[in-house]
């Protein structure tokens, strides 16, 4: 169950990453439309870009067979920083209201992470005798 639920998770997150990281590069228009005006266009792009490689690393996290350390890690840090981000600028108007949704989605992704580190040890001893990792 364990490893099902951070193959799907892995999964989820990095799509969910890796489409609204290249959304405001390839159209920035329509995402400032959904997400409100944006004054440096410049750093909405350069942070998407260094999101992109983050979205490609979970979606190519379950074909690792050991070092889950790192996945839960940049998982964890990831999620943080960006639900961090979210609330915080929301709360003080810097940015629409509509990051605040993108912010329950991050604490959501973190308890998910929180969750999978705690069961890790039990799945970590199950995994690697099966696949010799």
């Amino acid at each position: 169950m364990t490893k099902t639920f951070y193959k799907v998770l892995s999964k989820v997150q990095g799509i969910y990453t890796l489409v609204t990281a290249v959304w405001p590069i390839a159209d920035i228009d329509s995402f400032m439309e959904v997400t409100g005006p944006k004054t440096d266009v410049w750093l909405v792009k350069t942070v998407a870009a260094i999101l992109i490689p983050v979205g490609l690393c979970f979606i190519f996290a379950y074909k690792l067979k050991r070092d889950f350390w790192l996945i839960f890690l940049l998982g964890i840090t990831t999620t943080s920083a960006l639900a961090t981000i979210d609330f915080y600028y929301t709360a003080v108007g810097t940015i629409s209201r509509v990051y605040a949704l993108d912010g329950i989605l991050q604490v959501i992704f973190l308890v998910c992470w929180v969750i999978l580190c705690l069961r890790y040890q039990k799945w970590k001893t199950g995994f690697q005798g099966r696949h010799g990792g």
